[in-house]
């Protein structure tokens, strides 16, 4: 994600199986921080449309004569390109389990991200996987709005999973709509290797890739040996010799 953050922008996210959020978190993050880099760009622009119209006014006051002034300002164009598409957006960070979402909120809270992130039970076992549409069902039955991308780690433990998992990302996704999923290999994670046939069957397009050839190599240590860059080690779960597919799932448009 904060190599890739542009898939983040003006999307309304969420994050599926949260446990303590990390990732929902991460993604809060980046949001809040292009957020006010855009509001930052907000007001330069009305900076610039009030001089601009002050210095016009002057102008129109002190003529005295035929000379008009040009409004054409390829510049102002230019800058406003930038606030065209403010995010505005919240990430929603769900989870099944009611203890899980109580500590996600004090996490929320912790990093400051109440301005952008919100919390909401989510049971993946309860969604038809057929609304084209997009639109999940909460727990009091009531129809909650599409998102633009999914994210989610580990959240496939048995072969189930991977059949509500699809049907979920399939109704919780608008058409066009993304999900970006990481799960360890079927050896540590029983049913993932049906993950993609199930996502298919539902309607889901799916590109794989091994997490092992991102970023370099720089991900995950090579071997037993190997170093550890970015301290995956240290993460609850992880296991010498496991590995992480990455999956990018599409809605696509009909």
């Amino acid at each position: 994600l904060i190599a890739n953050a542009d898939i983040l922008y003006n999307k309304q996210i969420l994050e599926l199986g949260a446990g303590c959020g990390l990732t929902g978190l991460v993604a809060s993050r980046i949001v809040a921080e292009y957020e006010q880099l855009q509001q930052h760009h907000q007001g330069q622009v009305k900076q610039y449309q009030e001089e601009k119209e002050a210095l016009t006014q002057s102008h129109e006051e002190e003529k005295k004569n035929d000379e008009t002034v040009n409004g054409n300002d390829t510049t102002a164009s230019a800058f406003l390109v930038s606030d065209s598409n403010p995010s505005g957006k919240k990430v929603l960070l769900t989870d099944f389990n009611s203890k899980v979402l109580c500590n996600l909120d004090r996490n929320i809270e912790l990093n400051e991200l109440d301005h952008i992130a919100s919390t909401s039970k989510l049971d993946f076992y309860s969604q038809g996987g057929t609304n084209y549409e997009g639109g999940w069902v909460s727990e009091n039955q009531q129809l909650q709005q599409p998102v633009d991308l999914i994210i989610a780690a580990d959240v496939i433990c048995k072969p189930s999973d991977s059949v509500s998992v699809s049907k979920t990302i399939y109704d919780i996704l608008r058409p066009g709509g993304e999900a970006i999923l990481v799960s360890a290999d079927a050896k540590h994670r029983f049913g993932v290797d049906i993950f993609e046939k199930e996502c298919i069957k539902t309607g889901l397009v799916v590109n794989s890739v091994d997490v092992t050839d991102l970023c370099e190599g720089k991900l995950l240590p090579s071997s037993q040996d190997s170093d550890d860059p970015c301290g995956v080690r240290q993460t609850s779960g992880f296991i010498d010799g496991m590995s992480l597919t990455m999956f990018r799932v599409l809605k696509p448009l009909q």
